[in-house]
């Protein structure tokens, strides 16, 4: 296994779009789809785009009415998805900022900083990501202080945006992320019942794991020189209650 770097959480969406984009459909939000569920509905679509694409002949791209409809049809509710997450108003970074534990990995907090930032979705849409983030690297016990406490440290990061979680959603979905073996492992895991994507490198000990909660909201804890089970003990000092009850913030009816 090669170095564990935080992968940003904004990431690529399936070329299939690529396709679909070319049809240029245009549609509204639809109020029965929820915050959560427009992440499974999301998800079924991609299916369905998979599908449809595949199901066409590379004569017939744009002459057979009844498959492109099925495209069609399936790019809205994908669309759909994307366009209600664009539309949420993400909560104050400060208050992302209020859950980030003094602890984590044995180490006291050094730092907390907070940001906001505007970003655009593969169909245009604007949308805006708040993001707090936690740097851990002094033992807790002051007495046991030495060098070798340089080398240890933890780092997470708390963030609200609806259309990057989705979007790190798909990509789970699309691709392999099952290994273990001497070097370490990467594996798809839950915690506390949100899905989880978990690694760990055991040479340098370094290890990161990504919670997505309420469809919205994204947990990254990075630790080095640290065991494992660092990762879910540093999770174990967030508030995820309050965090969850942070979920109706910002959406409009």
């Amino acid at each position: 296994m090669g170095g564990i770097v935080r992968r940003p959480i904004a990431v690529g969406l399936p070329c299939v779009l690529g396709v679909l984009l070319l049809l240029g459909a245009g549609c509204g939000r639809s109020k029965s789809v929820t915050v959560e569920n427009s992440a499974d509905t999301a998800l079924e679509a991609q299916d369905e785009l998979g599908e449809a694409i595949s199901s066409l002949g590379a004569v017939d791209l744009f002459t057979t009415e009844s498959k492109l409809d099925q495209l069609q049809e399936a790019q809205e509710k994908f669309q759909k998805a994307i366009q209600l997450r664009s539309r949420i108003v993400p909560v104050d970074y400060g208050d992302l900022k209020g859950l980030l534990p003094d602890r984590a990995g044995g180490m006291r907090r050094v730092s907390a900083k907070g940001r906001k930032e505007k970003l655009t979705s593969v169909f245009g849409d604007n949308y805006s990501l708040s993001e707090a983030t936690g740097e851990y690297n002094t033992l807790d016990d002051e007495s046991s202080y030495d060098d070798e406490s340089h080398d240890k440290s933890v780092t997470i990061v708390i963030s609200d945006s609806p259309v990057t979680v989705l979007q790190t959603l798909l990509n789970w979905k699309r691709e392999s992320r099952e290994s273990e073996g001497d070097e370490g492992y990467e594996r798809k895991t839950d915690y506390k019942g949100h899905k989880a994507l978990e690694s760990f490198e055991n040479e340098g000990e370094e290890g990161l794991i990504e919670v997505l909660v309420a469809g919205r909201f994204s947990i990254s804890v990075n630790t080095f020189g640290l065991p494992a089970s660092a990762l879910t003990e540093s999770l174990d000092k967030i508030d995820f209650d309050t965090l969850l009850s942070l979920e109706e913030q910002g959406i409009s009816e």
